[in-house]
């Protein structure tokens, strides 16, 4: 009983110890990486995970380095089970322009990820190296598909806002519908997270579309519209190019195959 209690008195002593411990950010980044391989291993190999993995941190560490170019502070990369990552800043965007081009700085370090793997394998015709580079493009492909919050969602809707609020708030409708018909069609399951995360944004656009609307500066201006609505085209493009560049190296062609069997 004495034991029991010491014990107890032990455990209500160091509680508030093991509850900061477990509120710390590192921990929660350290079991969520921990969980994100354990996770991919499960599903693929455990050398397949760290290429996964280190494909998703390097994407995420763009809109990292993006958020840091714009003055924003960050909380840093959460890798997510299952759902891939994110880059979570300290507060919100200030403006449309800012939230367009962060969420193109992803994308744009997957790219400059895959060249190298690229070139390597054109070069000394690796086949594995040119698969790496397919991957990496699928990878940044599907980020860029115009669903909000992905980041293509992100780059249609701060444009379609910026050009007239009803027609964002069609836009972001529009998306959700598609994601929710993907997920029927396909069962993309992991969609379904898009679509409620997609769902509040969708919300909160809507409640606080009159003071946007007041904020002039929030909105982008049309120079921008059209210079960010030319670079996202063809920054899908390039990744579209890169995966069927590389379905005619034998033994290379998984992106394209995942696209053909989902087809």
């Amino acid at each position: 009983m004495l034991k029991n209690i010491g014990l107890i008195a032990f455990i209500i002593k160091i509680s508030p110890i093991l509850l900061k411990f477990f509120k710390s950010a590192k921990v929660i980044k350290i079991a969520l990486a921990s969980g994100s391989m354990l996770a991919y291993s499960y599903l693929f190999t455990w050398e397949f995970a760290v290429i996964l993995l280190g494909a998703i941190v390097f994407h995420e560490y763009g809109h990292i380095t993006g958020m840091k170019k714009c003055g924003i502070k960050t909380k840093g990369i959460y890798l997510i089970p299952f759902l891939g990552g994110a880059a979570v800043p300290s507060h919100s965007f200030r403006n449309r322009t800012e939230e367009v081009y962060v969420s193109l700085m992803g994308p744009w370090y997957g790219l400059i990820l895959l060249v190298p793997f690229l070139v390597y394998g054109v070069i000394f015709e690796s086949s594995l190296a040119i698969g790496l580079a397919s991957f990496m493009a699928l990878l940044n492909l599907f980020n860029l598909i115009p669903i909000n919050p992905l980041d293509g969602g992100r780059v249609i809707k701060s444009i379609a806002f910026s050009l007239n609020s009803n027609f964002g708030i069609i836009i972001l409708s529009l998306g959700i519908a598609g994601a929710a018909y993907l997920v029927y069609l396909f069962e993309i399951w992991v969609l379904l997270i898009v679509i409620i995360i997609g769902s509040i944004e969708l919300f909160f656009e809507v409640m606080n579309r009159r003071k946007l609307i007041v904020d002039v500066n929030y909105n982008m201006s049309t120079r921008h519209i059209f210079s960010y609505s030319i670079i996202y085209i063809v920054t899908v493009l390039i990744f579209i190019g890169v995966i069927y560049f590389t379905a005619d190296y034998p033994g290379a062609d998984l992106a394209l195959k995942l696209i053909k069997d989902d087809a």
